[in-house]
């Protein structure tokens, strides 16, 4: 992240949104910090409209307010949840090709 000043920015705008679109730039005023400079050029519509919404930032702290579970359970219960589906899958494959070797078929 950048810091410049206001005076800066204002002498130097398309440098600056130039690099606003590589990193976040602090812009202050009076030596304190007034406003943060974030370039979207490589946001498509969605996400645009997702990061400027307040309904969906709503969303977003209810949710981490709600219980959670650690990263290294949820990866824990992804594995175990595909291995029982390969397991299903190999299943159906060895009744198929069982039923394709029946005699008479």
């Amino acid at each position: 992240m950048k810091t410049i000043s206001i005076h800066y920015a204002e002498s130097h705008m398309k440098a600056v949104l130039n690099s606003a679109q590589k990193e976040q730039i602090v812009v202050t005023r009076g030596g304190k910090p007034s406003v943060v400079i974030v370039g979207v050029e490589s946001y498509d519509e969605e996400d645009l409209q997702l990061a400027t919404s307040p309904e969906f930032w709503r969303m977003i702290e209810k949710r981490r307010l709600e219980p959670s579970i650690p990263l290294s359970e949820l990866k824990l219960r992804l594995r175990s949840k595909a291995n029982g589906r390969q397991g299903k899958k190999e299943e159906r494959g060895r009744r198929r090709k069982g039923a394709s070797d029946a005699p008479g078929v």
